[in-house]
């Protein structure tokens, strides 16, 4: 992680990291935090984002010695919560699930959130992307898929994020790598997405492997192509879209977020609390049965991070024509 770190969030990450290595020691009475902190998670409840921001706050109650109560705030495809979040008072009690979404909603139609209005506090880790149909679907590979949406254009339907979400980005990405156009049809969540090619509404998606690897198992979906450098291990018979002849790698990742301007004492805090609770051996196990990617990274870190794919995603979102700023 050796990208630049962000001016606009140096110094509070700077104070915060230098206030972890000084200590460690419980808050005393009369510091952050005094009553339980708001978890925001902006998709609905049942899909990846909400079950793991569920478990990695069940893990950092412990380390921070409150509890953490997680709130589901839909809507605009990622943007209401994210403005609730970033319109809170910042002192540490209101923080957030924040993803790759929460960089590209910002470049994208008139949605006001910003990503200087945001601190990294943890990252906690990825998901890899696929192409999947019902096990029914006449179509058995990749090239099958490709072809038939070559010689009908618009005619597949495909269910995804609204735009700015992680598999509206998948969708749009596919399309320009394999040179075919499908419909898309937007559900807010990965889990009614996955519902939706289940009941026959649609005839794919491009939910992460994690939100469809079940339902393959079980015989009711097939994955087509894995969005990734390699095969994931929740589905080792799936190959990866470069193994079929399409370069693309793509996935979503999540992190834990406070807004701008939250004192560095309490950024700290909130900081130990969730790396400790992020190394807890039975998240570590439930995560890996969920297929999950347990990647966790410090606040100085997880800024690096952010500007990098601050960069890169503005650049994917205009070459793909989807960027309005």
């Amino acid at each position: 992680m050796r990208a630049m770190i962000s001016r606009r969030w140096m110094p509070a990450v700077a104070l915060s990291v230098a206030t972890v290595a000084m200590g460690g020691l419980p808050a005393a009475a009369g510091t952050f935090p005094e009553k339980p902190v708001t978890l925001i998670v902006p998709w609905p409840a049942g899909g990846g984002s909400d079950v793991t921001s569920r478990a990695v706050a069940k893990y950092a109650e412990g380390p921070l010695g409150r509890p953490i109560v997680v709130v589901n705030k839909p809507g605009g495809g990622g943007v209401v919560g994210t403005l609730e979040v970033e319109r809170a008072r910042p002192d540490g009690y209101t923080i957030m699930m924040c993803s790759s979404t929460t960089v590209n909603t910002q470049y994208m139609g008139n949605t006001n959130n910003d990503l200087k209005k945001i601190t990294p506090v943890a990252f906690y880790g990825f998901d890899a992307g696929a192409i999947s149909v019902r096990a029914d679907s006449p179509w058995k590979t990749l090239k099958e898929f490709v072809d038939h949406a070559k010689a009908n254009p618009g005619k597949i339907r495909n269910s995804n994020d609204p735009p700015g979400g992680f598999s509206h980005i998948g969708v749009a990405s596919l399309e320009k790598a394999a040179g075919i156009k499908l419909t898309q049809v937007p559900y807010v969540g990965y889990a009614p997405s996955v519902a939706a090619l289940l009941g026959g509404h649609v005839d794919s998606t491009t939910a992460p492997v994690p939100e469809v690897a079940k339902h393959q198992a079980e015989g009711k979906v097939r994955i087509l192509g894995v969005m990734a450098e390699k095969r994931h291990f929740l589905a080792p018979n799936s190959p990866t879209l470069k193994e079929q002849g399409v370069d693309l790698s793509l996935g979503s990742w999540r992190a834990i977020c406070a807004p701008a301007g939250t004192p560095p004492d309490a950024l700290a805090t909130l900081e130990r609390a969730f790396l400790k609770g992020l190394e807890h051996p039975e998240l570590k196990s439930f995560m890996e049965k969920g297929g999950w990617f347990l990647q966790p990274m410090n606040a100085k870190e997880s800024t690096a991070f952010f500007e990098k794919e601050d960069q890169r995603l503005h650049a994917m979102l205009k070459e793909l024509g989807l960027a309005t700023k």
